[in-house]
């Protein structure tokens, strides 16, 4: 279950990243570090699933 939520998430943020490509809000270090933070929130929420289970 919390496999294919993380999964959603992902390719939420991948969108999100492609829409502000398509748009030219977002440069090239923009998408880097939006890539990073939707990675560490990623591994925050594992984390925190763990230590619930």
């Amino acid at each position: 279950m919390y496999k294919v939520i993380y999964i959603m998430l992902l390719l939420l943020g991948i969108l999100g990243i492609a829409f502000g490509y398509k748009k030219g809000t977002i440069k090239a270090k923009d998408i880097g570090v939006k890539a990073l933070s939707i990675s560490l929130i990623l591994i925050v929420l594992v984390i925190l699933t763990i230590f619930i289970k």
